[in-house]
């Protein structure tokens, strides 16, 4: 049986040309979401320059996240930096990115021991969206990183960066100043950072974190504080 031919360099340049072309045609969208799975299925590692740029240089963030899974593949935490780029970019535009957040998160829990240097970098930065992201990666790359940073950045002077270290710090709130860093986080000045607090206190088997959910549920001063505790306690626990 004779062996496929694989696709030469002026033939696999045609293809990522087309691909690239559905992808940023808005008048189909069937043939944009079919490209995304063929540029997929097509990538290897003489593309990664091109992914890379489609990644931060396409034309939203449809066309980001195409070349995010790929890339993701591909390269692993060193794709991380190029990943959380895109992912201010989508940001920017006023976009969840919840599809590139998953690739991002994926990517850190299929390899904590590699992605843990670049977390520690980014939790030491000067630059809050750094330190938030690298709060935020904390929890799922647990298994090579423990609590210490999440509890300095819980007192971070940004309250972005305090809600995400607070939400990170409930993967190790069995731990007792992981515990108090949340039951203080209950009580800041920010409704964002108290709703990371609620959260981290709903699977704590405590009588102190129940009257703090309790106080959060019924006096906090921000409507949308106690309703979301209260539709926390509907959800089933985690």
């Amino acid at each position: 049986m004779a062996k496929a031919r694989r696709p030469d360099r002026r033939e696999r340049d045609r293809a990522w040309r087309a691909l690239v072309a559905r992808l940023h045609d808005t008048d189909d969208v069937d043939a944009a979401v079919a490209a995304c799975a063929e540029l997929d299925a097509l990538a290897d590692e003489t593309w990664v320059r091109r992914l890379r740029r489609l990644l931060l240089e396409g034309r939203d963030f449809f066309v980001r996240e195409a070349a995010a899974w790929p890339l993701a593949r591909l390269e692993g935490v060193r794709a991380l930096p190029a990943l959380l780029e895109a992912l201010a970019l989508g940001h920017a535009e006023g976009h969840d990115n919840d599809g590139l957040a998953t690739i991002v998160v994926e990517v850190v829990e299929g390899d904590p021991a590699g992605a843990a240097p670049l977390l520690r970098r980014l939790v030491r930065s000067r630059r809050a969206a750094d330190r938030a992201d690298g709060a935020w990666l904390w929890a799922f790359g647990r298994a090579a990183l423990d609590a210490a940073p999440l509890l300095r950045l819980a007192r971070d002077r940004s309250p972005r960066v305090r809600s995400a270290a607070v939400g990170s710090l409930a993967s190790f709130v069995d731990e007792a100043a992981a515990f108090e860093a949340v039951l203080a986080a209950a009580h800041d000045r920010s409704p964002d950072v108290r709703v990371s607090a609620a959260l981290g206190l709903r699977g704590v088997r405590s009588p102190t974190a129940r009257r703090a959910l309790a106080r959060l549920r019924d006096h906090d001063p921000e409507p949308r504080v106690r309703e979301y505790v209260r539709a926390l306690a509907a959800w089933p626990a985690g």
